[in-house]
């Protein structure tokens, strides 16, 4: 858990270095998708801590909900930096992932028992 806390502390670091330093008009196009991958990995590993001391311990059940709960804000921030992001789309994304949270729940259950 203290590893994970500490991932998290120098992902963040390293997104403040990036956004405060650069000029995203001058940066190649591959080291513009650097942030949204260090937000996602921020976001998942906070959201999984947040499970994992509410039950007490990481298990790979807390890191897989971290990180599918982190995907829709990080795909929604991206349909929006590109412009690309209506309504339409928010609600297309919303329903993948009510889809999705319900076939992971069944595959658990059955996994389960």
């Amino acid at each position: 858990m203290k590893r994970m806390i500490r991932v998290v502390g120098i992902a963040g670091l390293a997104l403040l270095t990036l956004i405060t330093t650069t000029q995203p008009a001058r940066l190649p196009s591959v080291v513009l998708i650097i942030p949204f991958v260090l937000m996602f990995g921020i976001l998942g590993l906070t959201i999984s801590l947040g499970i994992a001391w509410q039950r007490g311990a990481v298990t790979l059940g807390a890191i897989r909900a971290g990180c599918l709960s982190a995907l829709l804000p990080i795909l929604l921030l991206v349909l929006q930096s590109v412009g690309q992001l209506t309504l339409r789309d928010g609600l297309t994304l919303i329903a993948l992932f009510g889809i999705t949270y319900f076939y992971m729940t069944k595959v658990n259950a059955v996994v389960r028992s």
